[in-house]
């Protein structure tokens, strides 16, 4: 419900090419609704929510997610969402019509006039030039690493990249941290968020809660390569629930979740939760 309340609240009072509610920044606006549009989904998924209304919820969000112009949350959104209809045990025929009924109701919305002005579609169309500043950053920081394999220290990467002077990261968290702690540590990191995504995986075949946190940690995961930091403190809370979901103790109910109906989808979801 509140991020139906953001959107709503951003297309009503967003302006130009990027809409966010309440002059907050867009990019923050957008992975609010990404977060939502993936549980969406994901309460579609656990039939928890009819689908008629979770049609209705996503094609607002989706319209929110794609005004605010954030091109990153968009993809993040697609990508957890992707990852929930693989990894789920649900029928071949449900995937694909949830697929498929997905890229119709997206086509079908962005064909309206009032998202011809998106962000999004201006840089599609090259209407507006593609920002290089990105690419920029990740080449200055891939030089720097090459000439200080253990790193620059922390707080250090403006300091160490040249004609970057007015960006203090380079909106990617893992090539900050192998720019300023060096290559051991950024090793580090990506072994630990690959071997947690990788045991929540395991564990969404057996739980409906693990399924959807393994989505949403995918989603976060592609947040912070495109723009995030350090300081990207949802990230690391969703990379501490998905080790703990992952590590949980088996109850007795943990058990391989058919979703055949909406009450054994309810029991499984009230299973997997601790208490």
């Amino acid at each position: 419900m509140a991020s139906l309340w953001l959107t709503a609240s951003s297309l009503v009072t967003g302006t130009g090419l990027r809409t966010a509610a309440f002059g907050a920044n867009p990019i923050w606006v957008s992975r609010a609704l990404a977060v939502g549009l993936l549980f969406t989904a994901w309460l579609y998924w656990t039939r928890e929510l009819r689908a008629r209304w979770a049609l209705i919820a996503g094609i607002v969000l989706f319209a929110g997610l794609f005004a605010s112009g954030s091109r990153g949350p968009l993809i993040g959104a697609v990508t957890g969402i992707a990852v929930l209809i693989i990894a789920s045990n649900a029928k071949k025929s449900r995937k694909f019509l949830m697929v498929v009924g997905s890229a119709v109701a997206a086509f079908g919305l962005l064909r309206l006039p009032f998202f011809q002005e998106s962000r999004i579609i201006a840089l599609a169309t090259g209407e507006i030039a593609d920002d290089t500043t990105r690419r920029s950053m990740w080449e200055e920081s891939l030089i720097v690493l090459q000439e200080n394999p253990l790193g620059v220290g922390y707080g250090n990467w403006n300091l160490a990249v040249s004609g970057l002077k007015y960006h203090n990261y380079p909106h990617n968290l893992f090539l900050e941290v192998f720019v300023e702690q060096g290559i051991i540590i950024g090793s580090g990191l990506i072994l630990i968020v690959a071997g947690v995504l990788i045991a929540i995986l395991r564990r969404s075949r057996k739980s409906t809660a693990a399924l959807g946190i393994a989505a949403w940690l995918v989603t976060e995961i592609v947040n912070v390569s495109v723009s995030g930091d350090l300081n990207a403190r949802t990230f690391f809370f969703v990379l501490t629930l998905a080790a703990l979901t992952a590590t949980w103790p088996p109850t007795q109910s943990d058990s391989k979740a058919k979703l055949s109906t909406p009450a054994t989808a309810s029991h499984h979801l009230q299973a997997d939760l601790p208490s």
